[in-house]
């Protein structure tokens, strides 16, 4: 059962990693939207856009910081983050079609009866 806690916890770092990821590209392409708006009559537009796109980029960076940690604390069997990646697994199972998957396998693997007392005794 601890190979396959560390291997969801090492899943949930991996897709932080990949939200953070994200994040830095939807930044990079709300500069490059701005870039592309200079000298326009739009540019007010793209000012707005780019400033959304930045605030969204900044909530999906907290969110894989989030998923990052919780899978690493996961990994050493800490209570709180079995419940953390229970939450984050219910809101991944709409991120069809590797979210769904990744949090299909974590829901069954943290919610097994073999599972519970590996993070009780933590």
């Amino acid at each position: 059962m601890d190979n396959k806690i560390n291997t969801v916890g090492i899943l949930w770092m991996v897709l932080g990693i990949l939200s953070i990821l994200g994040a830095v590209f939807m930044v990079i392409s709300g500069g490059a939207f701005m870039a592309g708006m200079h000298g326009t009559d739009q540019q007010a537009g793209g000012a707005i856009f780019a400033g959304v796109m930045w605030v969204i980029a900044a909530f999906v960076a907290l969110i894989g910081i989030i998923e990052f940690l919780a899978g690493s604390a996961l990994r050493k069997h800490r209570p709180w983050a079995r419940i953390a990646i229970i939450v984050l697994s219910i809101i991944n199972l709409l991120g069809f079609p590797i979210g769904t998957i990744v949090g299909i396998y974590s829901l069954v693997v943290l919610l097994s009866a073999d599972a519970k007392p590996l993070f009780a005794s933590a």
